[in-house]
């Protein structure tokens, strides 16, 4: 969501918190909650911890990046059913389609790819991500190519 009308000057902030929970009281979760569209895999296996966020933020990110959603097959889009099998499906990989991700800078690949990790254990922890991502790092710096939609 834009904070202001003005796509260019507006900040881009992260709403939706309707399912959010105090990880210092429940650190372990295990309901079944969420978007499906950036839902993290985890969800459908069991417990689960605050790392399923980074999944969101993954596919939030990989949305804006390339103005497409990752939920595409040869029919097009697929359906909610089709979504929920392949996050339940190890051996499902998230789509980089080349024409879309070539022109992105390395900086947002990898940080889309970081957060995109089926396994949680591999996944960054949130402070992970800000101490050490590059495009993170650069953030405010004027840099072409990051956001398929704007430019």
């Amino acid at each position: 969501m834009r904070t202001t009308p003005d796509e260019r000057e507006s900040q881009l902030v992260l709403i939706d918190l309707g399912v959010s929970a105090n990880l210092k009281v429940t650190p372990i979760l295990n309901e079944t909650v969420g978007t499906l569209t950036t839902i993290a895999p985890e969800l459908f296996l069991g417990d689960y911890d605050e790392k399923c966020d980074l999944w969101s933020v993954g596919m939030t990110l990989y949305m804006c990046a390339v103005c497409m959603e990752p939920w595409q097959n040869a029919k097009g889009h697929m359906s909610e059913e089709e979504m929920q099998a392949c996050l339940e499906n190890p051996e499902w990989e998230v789509p980089y389609d080349e024409r879309r991700w070539f022109r992105k800078s390395p900086e947002v690949t990898e940080l889309v790819k970081q957060l995109l990790q089926r396994d949680p254990n591999v996944r960054p922890r949130a402070r992970e991500v800000l101490a050490t991502n590059q495009w993170i790092d650069k953030t405010g710096e004027e840099q072409p190519g990051c956001c398929g939609c704007f430019g």
